[in-house]
């Protein structure tokens, strides 16, 4: 197994550390942020998504992989977009994420239900090469 150690920052805060382990168990791990079903097929990239809010002006709105995920819901009319609550510095904003197919939205959605409450960067550093 080879670890690579390396360093991502998502604006002006601090640093996040990485460390990239290939092989867990014996298997190729797959981080939630490296699924290919989370690159639709235009190319836009549905992770993390773009976050929202009604309460702070545009400008204000974060980016990237940020505070802690809070809900997880789909719209019965919308069966290919799942919809996300995040808490951030004491705000709350919305994304959303819309796939090209239903089964991988289904996927997708039913994963980040069960990490309901964790920061959106351990979900993105998350093995989930358990859902190939």
């Amino acid at each position: 197994m080879i670890a690579k150690t390396y360093t991502v920052s998502y604006g002006a805060s601090n640093p996040i550390h990485r460390t990239d382990f290939g092989f867990v168990g014996g298997k190729q791990s797959m981080r939630f942020r490296d699924l290919s079903v989370l690159k639709r097929r235009s190319g836009m990239l549905l992770w993390p998504p773009q976050w929202a809010s009604a309460y702070r002006p545009k400008q204000h709105w974060p980016h990237g992989e940020i505070g802690t995920l809070e809900d997880v819901w789909m719209h019965e009319l919308l069966e290919r977009c799942v919809f996300l609550h995040i808490k951030h510095d004491g705000f709350r904003y919305a994304g959303s994420m819309d796939f090209d197919e239903r089964a991988s939205c289904m996927m997708v959605y039913k994963f980040l239900k069960s990490v309901v409450g964790h920061s959106t960067v351990e979900i993105g550093d998350s093995d989930v090469s358990h859902l190939l």
